[in-house]
């Protein structure tokens, strides 16, 4: 929502700024910041072990490099759980989330809350379903390789490209993360990568790419590329 806000009020001073934001959760923006995937991110996240937000992981993720991040701390909120209008179920805290018939819908991994609510469902003993949400963040913790995909609205064969390579990052979800990236809106990136057509498929470990793939492949080329990919 910040940047969402801050997009706003950039548009309303300059019209020809752009702010492109997507969400990916707390944990996903730290890492596309590491990986030069971003310029900034919006980040919530508790350590259980200290009782701080943010800073642990801003450690942890950036490691000797952490001394380079500015942190800005721009707001407060209050989190809570969202419920049937009326209340049907009568759930009043994180131990009914446990009951039998009761469905949660969480955030995704990595994101603040997710990590907030496996702290607080621990201390509330609902460690039963709600440990697993602490386990996969931890995980998260650990390099993950990213796939970046540049693109532009006005491709067709990246467009062709695009729901095959969104069924490979689904079918290996854990094993690979998926970033699409509009190269009309981030130019810079496009240098940097040395990208002089598109589409390019990027696989980057710890924020260097690692193998790369130019134009419009079949899905099972790219399945067969990735994998390879992965396992060098």
């Amino acid at each position: 929502m910040v940047l969402d806000l801050a997009s706003s009020f950039l548009r309303a001073d300059d019209a020809m700024v752009t702010l492109a934001s997507s969400n990916v959760g707390s944990l996903g923006g730290l890492v596309a910041l590491r990986d030069g995937l971003r310029h900034i991110a919006g980040s919530h996240l508790l350590d259980p072990a200290s009782g701080e937000y943010t800073l642990p992981y801003v450690d942890r993720v950036f490691g000797a490099a952490a001394g380079e991040v500015a942190v800005v701390r721009l707001v407060e909120r209050s989190q809570g759980l969202i419920v049937a209008a009326g209340n049907p179920l009568g759930i009043s805290g994180l131990p009914d989330l446990c009951r039998p018939g009761v469905r949660y819908v969480n955030r995704q991994r990595g994101a603040g809350t997710r990590v907030l609510l496996g702290d607080h469902g621990g201390r509330e003993g609902a460690q039963a379903r709600l440990r697993a949400a602490r386990h996969r963040t931890r995980r998260l913790l650990r390099p993950v390789p990213v796939v970046v995909d540049l693109w532009a609205p006005w491709c067709g064969p990246c467009r062709m490209v695009s729901p095959a390579l969104a069924q490979v990052a689904k079918d290996m979800a854990g094993r690979l993360k998926l970033v699409k990236v509009n190269v009309d809106d981030s130019p810079g990136l496009q240098r940097r990568f040395g990208v002089q057509s598109i589409p390019t498929l990027l696989v980057m470990r710890a924020g260097k790419v690692t193998s790369r793939q130019v134009g419009a492949a079949p899905a099972a080329a790219l399945r067969s590329w990735v994998e390879q990919a992965l396992a060098a």
